[in-house]
């Protein structure tokens, strides 16, 4: 398990490149930890590689995959029935060693609260037999599922591995309240996204979210005040990087890597001064 010191890539910061050049540029960076997304593993498979031939070679690199994204289509399934989307995604999350599968939330109210619980208490109990995390990625600005459902939502669940992922854009686009993020339960943070936003959105909120972030700590993002707030209640919880801007996956993936994790650092850095002053 990787420590609050060791940076996590979101493998498409930079492109999600070939398995060579993503590895290339996550020891460029420094990186310890990638967070993989399908397009990834669709491309090493098309080259060849197996997904136990590209944990070897991650491992050789120093690197380990801490997290496997993800889930679409899991509230269509229900507690009891599993996915082809479900059994590929932990099929390879346990191939690769990760210990976090994580599930979007839905952008739309066409499923109610207790029918979320029920659907995420079934991927829980299934991604347990196979030791995994299931981190529900909270996004308000799209959907009905605010920091206070999401919890009552993992909690409902009765599985202690039914968690949350915490990205402070999300959080700024959705006008979360750092009250909220401190009264996330201990322990239920499984991973915590970074990067930075102008203060006005833009027209196209998915272009935006998808291709226009900006490094941490050149936008109004109030990432000390968001770090802050997890502090007590999300623990040694690593931080996966996840700048997604055209701008800067246009210098290459090399550059990419090393510029966002630079950008990164120094928040950190910033935030540690802050917490011992």
């Amino acid at each position: 398990m990787l420590s609050r010191n060791e940076l996590i890539l979101v493998t498409g910061v930079i492109g999600n490149p070939p398995l060579d050049t993503l590895i290339e540029a996550s020891v460029a960076g420094g990186y310890q930890g990638l967070s993989v997304w399908p397009v990834d593993v669709e491309q090493w498979r098309a080259d060849g590689v197996t997904d136990v031939q590209a944990r070897a070679r991650f491992e050789a690199a120093g690197l380990v995959v801490a997290q496997q994204e993800c889930l679409m289509r899991w509230p269509k399934m229900g507690a009891a029935q599993t996915s082809r989307e479900e059994t590929e995604v932990f099929d390879v999350a346990t191939a690769l060693g990760a210990e976090i599968v994580s599930i979007l939330s839905p952008g739309d109210d066409r499923y109610s609260e207790s029918e979320l619980t029920e659907a995420m208490a079934g991927v829980c109990a299934r991604g347990a037999e196979r030791g995994l995390e299931i981190a529900l990625e909270v996004a308000p600005w799209k959907g009905t599922i605010d920091i206070p459902k999401a919890v009552r939502i993992i909690e409902g669940t009765g599985h202690p591995n039914a968690k949350l992922v915490i990205d402070n854009w999300h959080m700024f686009r959705g006008h979360v309240p750092d009250a909220h993020l401190a009264a996330i339960p201990a322990r239920r943070v499984s991973a915590i996204q970074l990067s930075d936003a102008p203060a006005a959105p833009a027209p196209e909120i998915f272009p935006e979210t998808m291709g226009a972030r900006l490094l941490p700590g050149e936008g109004d993002c109030d990432i000390q005040g968001f770090l802050s707030a997890l502090s007590a209640n999300a623990g040694d919880v690593p931080i996966s990087v996840e700048v997604l801007s055209d701008e800067i996956r246009s210098r290459g993936p090399v550059e990419a890597a090393v510029r966002t994790a630079e950008a990164t650092r120094r928040t950190l850095a910033a935030h540690a001064a802050l917490m011992e002053a």
